[in-house]
C-alpha cells in the first residue's frame, strides 16, 4: 500500500487549495521545514511565495492530516475525495432499488 509522504500531501492538498504549480513546485522543494509552522512561514517568505493566512494554516493542517494516509490501496484506484463537508451534501448518495449481492 503507498501512503502519502510530505512531498505528495504538499501537492495534493495545494492542488485542491487552488495554489498554482509553480507555487507548488516551490512549497515541495521546501518540505525539509514542514514540521514546524513558524519555520514554514519564514521559509515561503525567502522564496517569495504569499498565500493569505488561513489558507497557509488550513494547508499545513491538511497535509500533516494526509502524511501516513493511504494514498493508493490497489492496482486500479479510483480516487479520494478531500472535501470539507459530508460527501452526502456534494453528490446524491442512496441505496440502488435492486438487491445487492453478497
Amino acid at each position: 500500500m503507498i501512503c502519502y509522504r510530505t512531498r505528495s500531501a504538499i501537492r495534493d492538498v495545494a492542488r485542491a487549495l487552488g495554489i498554482g504549480d509553480e507555487d507548488i513546485d516551490r512549497l515541495t522543494r521546501m518540505q525539509m521545514w514542514w514540521e514546524s509552522p513558524a519555520q514554514l512561514h519564514e521559509a515561503l517568505d525567502r522564496c517569495g511565495l504569499r498565500l493569505e493566512p488561513a489558507r497557509l494554516t488550513l494547508l499545513a493542517q491538511l497535509v500533516r492530516e494526509l502524511i501516513g494516509f493511504p494514498r493508493h490501496l490497489s492496482q486500479h484506484v479510483g480516487g479520494f475525495v478531500i472535501s470539507g463537508e459530508p460527501l452526502s451534501t456534494l453528490v446524491r448518495s442512496r441505496m440502488p432499488p435492486w438487491p445487492i449481492a453478497p
